[in-house]
C-alpha cells in the first residue's frame, strides 16, 4: 500500500506537474525533422502521469476493499 501511495505521489508532482510545464515550454518550439510542436511531444509526460495516478488509485482500492490480495500475489510470483 505504501509502495502504491508513493507511486502515486510521484505520478502527480513529477510526470504531471513537471509535465505541464515541459509542455507549455515545448509549445513554441519546432521539432526540426516533423515540423510540429515539441508540446505534442511532451504531452506524453502528463498523459502517462495521469494514467499512472488512475491505476494505482485502482490498486489501493482493490487492496482495501479484499479483492487483491498482496501477500498471495507475491506468493505465486516466486
Amino acid at each position: 500500500m505504501i509502495t502504491e501511495a508513493v507511486s502515486c505521489l510521484f505520478a502527480v508532482v513529477v510526470l504531471v506537474g513537471g509535465g505541464l510545464l515541459a509542455v507549455n515550454v515545448g509549445l513554441p518550439q519546432k521539432d526540426a525533422a516533423l515540423e510540429i510542436s515539441m508540446g505534442i511531444v511532451y504531452a506524453a509526460l502528463p498523459i502517462s502521469g495521469v494514467l499512472t495516478a488512475f491505476y494505482t488509485v485502482c490498486n489501493i482500492h482493490d487492496i482495501l476493499t479484499g479483492r487483491l490480495d498482496v501477500v498471495e500475489t507475491l506468493a505465486k510470483e516466486e
